[in-house]
């Protein structure tokens, strides 16, 4: 039976009930968009082709190129990450803006053999974090000139920040490590790495030695540049490449764990805010279940220990529904270190009048007090 000349096989199906139609496996459409965010109006759209697709950008203020801002854009050809990532090749994409920021203008683009999964501005220059690469370009007329590089980890970039002279670099599956650039010698060293790897997801810079980042098997961790080793990285002129180093595994400098929380969900994203004009900073995470967490810093020491012991307390009288052992949980993949469970708290008004009543005693408080030393916590997140 035909419709209209066209068989019934090739006639389109609805999508509200077949759903959209789906690119096949390894098959990308990509663009780059300038978008006036005041009226929602697109202003340009450059679009890749060559099954290209985006994935990485960063704002880059050239030294050559003095006032003016370029957007660079990093594009990979024919991505597929199964049976393992690997794609045909690489791009990098220099644009200007013009017409007051209203139009891209194609300055040149660079091939690599890599994924150029992060970029980022140093000193004038760019730095890509391209596969186990680290490389530091110069913008030419015809193409990126490339200056220097450093192929020494252990699986593929995915973030790039800049810490006053210090690159923070973030390796998917090897945690973050501390490098910094020697002009001099015109080459890069590894100050700083982790103890633990860890399967990055996201990150974001506290301060310019504190990092906090989220992997995806569900834990929120914080890492330190401790600052007897920051004044001992500051003050070595062999920016630690002295003998004795030789023998260590990994970098002659640790991070510091200052913080450890199992959330039980991959993290998705994180980021450093205040909810409220003038409010306190928190720390804000998505988690892959579209549920939405906040971590608030301490203020003072009595808060600190007073939540810690009500923890401790709810931790025996409010036992979980499965059964498990809550410290165990929140300790799955390593020790919970210096988080409180404000989850946790915020079950003491469902306990039982005599649980609030034991646990307020030994706390040397009442059951209201308890109840607005948690009204007063939670306000003032915002």
């Amino acid at each position: 039976m035909e419709v209209q000349g066209e068989s019934a096989s090739d006639s389109p199906l609805p999508e509200d009930v077949f759903g959209t139609p789906r690119a096949g496996y390894g098959k990308w459409a990509s663009c780059a968009r300038i978008l006036d965010i005041s009226g929602s109006l697109t202003q340009d759209l450059f679009e890749f082709d060559n099954n290209e697709v985006a994935i990485s950008i960063c704002a880059v203020q050239f030294a050559n190129r003095e006032g003016e801002i370029s957007i660079v854009i990093g594009t990979v050809q024919d991505l597929v990450f199964e049976p393992k990532r690997g794609a045909a090749c690489g791009w990098i994409y220099v644009f200007s803006l013009i017409n007051g920021g209203k139009t891209f203008s194609l300055v040149h683009k660079t091939k690599l053999a890599e994924i150029p999964g992060a970029l980022c501005e140093f000193n004038g220059r760019l730095l890509v974090g391209c596969g186990q690469t680290i490389r530091l370009y110069e913008l030419g007329k015809q193409k990126f000139l490339r200056k220097c590089e450093m192929k020494a980890f252990p699986n593929h970039i995915v973030s790039l920040w800049v810490s006053m002279d210090k690159i923070i670099v973030g390796d998917i599956q090897g945690s973050y490590f501390m490098v910094k650039y020697s002009p001099a010698d015109n080459k890069f060293v590894i100050l700083v790495d982790d103890t633990i790897p860890r399967w990055l997801t996201t990150g974001v810079m506290l301060d310019p030695t504190t990092i906090c980042g989220g992997d995806k098997f569900g834990n929120i961790f914080v890492l330190r540049v401790p600052d007897t080793v920051a004044q001992q990285i500051d003050g070595d002129p062999s920016a630690g490449q002295v003998p004795w180093n030789r023998h260590i595994i990994g970098a002659p400098y640790k991070f510091e764990i200052l913080c450890s929380y199992y959330v039980g969900e991959t993290i998705t994203k994180i980021t450093k805010t205040s909810l409220t004009p003038g409010g306190s900073e928190i720390l804000l995470y998505t988690t892959i279940f579209g549920n939405i967490g906040v971590l608030l810093p301490f203020s003072s020491r009595d808060d600190i220990e007073f939540f810690s012991n009500l923890e401790g307390h709810l931790r025996q009288e409010h036992k979980s529904l499965a059964g498990r052992d809550h410290l165990s949980f929140r300790s799955y993949y390593q020790p919970v270190k210096g988080v409180i469970d404000g989850d946790l708290c915020e079950q003491f008004p469902l306990a039982t009048n005599e649980a609030q009543s034991k646990i307020a005693s030994a706390l040397e408080r009442t059951p209201a007090e308890i109840l607005k030393k948690l009204e007063a916590m939670r306000t003032s997140i915002s």
